[in-house]
């Protein structure tokens, strides 16, 4: 969302801190009620300010944020493969990463994942070592549900 522009981006310059953001290519520029709160999506100009600064590294999280285990292998492969080309296209950069939409992932999409990409995470904590699949990683996710306090257990 654009709050990461207005909020997190000038804490991560203050701090000099490094962040991923996996983008839904199809909402970029794009406005969506969330929970009854109206959101905006982060523009092209705000994602190229972002990368161009060095912090911020963005990667695929599909065109529309559909379960890729509900959709045929066709269409997820087509929901990664486009939303990793137009990522690459506007940024002049290789996507190596992949975020899958609500962690759902099965045999199948793993597979198109490794087809595509060098490491994939998913939406459950824990912490990353030698025994991990790469293409199952934990990830935290932080949502408009996630308040102050349950932000510093997480991070």
């Amino acid at each position: 969302y654009a709050d990461n522009y207005t909020n997190v981006f000038p804490l991560l310059k203050k701090y000099d801190v490094r962040a991923t953001i996996f983008l839904i290519t199809d909402r970029i520029g794009t406005k969506q009620t969330v929970r009854n709160i109206p959101m905006e999506y982060l523009s092209w100009d705000q994602i190229k300010e972002m990368h161009d600064s060095g912090l911020v590294d963005f990667q695929p999280h599909t065109l529309t944020h559909r379960k890729l285990t509900e959709l045929s292998l066709q269409e997820a492969e087509r929901e990664m493969t486009k939303s990793k080309y137009i990522i690459e296209q506007q940024l002049q950069k290789t996507c190596t990463w992949f975020a899958y939409p609500y962690g759902a992932c099965n045999a199948d999409v793993k597979k198109l994942a490794k087809k595509l990409f060098l490491k994939a995470v998913g939406v459950h904590p824990g912490f990353i070592d030698t025994t991990s699949d790469p293409f199952e990683l934990p990830r935290q996710s932080i949502d408009s549900k996630v308040d102050r306090r349950r932000f510093k257990l997480k991070v």
